[in-house]
């Protein structure tokens, strides 16, 4: 998805904790200096895994969370991939909640549990927001509050 549009309302950028950084940079690391102690005649072979180390590595520093909640609805990125749009029709409620990242998601990133979604980086306080089939979505951020306050500027504009 390309970009949202809309009024900006809310912008959140997580990053992951430090650890998640250094473990890509250490794979990486890994994978070049096995790649080096390879014989010659795989060139082109290690050409290709140095290739796919080099893009885990990009990825891995580009590694980061965008939430965004703009007019047109409630925005998340886990860059650098792309833009999903969390619908918002049907939410039946949304509140700032603490949760437990392992226990109820095994952790962080784009979790799919039994239950529900979690898009989340860093800690263990979001928004949870709950649809009428029983599931939900968890948004991680630093700020509940104001991702909160967000959401309900959008939703109360859709109820008018």
């Amino acid at each position: 998805m390309a970009r949202p549009e809309g009024q900006l309302l809310y912008r959140e950028v997580q990053y992951f904790p430090a650890w998640t950084y250094a473990a890509g940079l250490a794979a990486a690391v890994g994978g070049f200096i096995a790649i080096l102690g390879r014989p010659l005649p795989t060139l082109g072979g290690n050409a290709l895994i140095m290739l796919g180390l080099l893009l885990g590595l990009w990825f891995t520093i580009t590694l980061r969370l965008e939430t965004e909640v703009r007019t047109g609805g409630v925005f998340v990125r886990l860059r650098p991939l792309w833009w999903i749009r969390i619908n918002l029709d049907g939410c039946t409620s949304h509140k700032p909640v603490t949760y437990r990242p392992i226990l109820e998601y095994g952790g962080w990133g784009i979790r799919l549990g039994w239950k529900g979604r979690a898009y989340n980086a860093r800690g263990n306080r979001g928004v949870r927001l709950e649809f009428p089939n029983g599931r939900h979505i968890l948004l991680g951020s630093q700020t509940p509050e104001q991702l909160d306050a967000a959401i309900e500027q959008v939703l109360a504009v859709r109820r008018t």
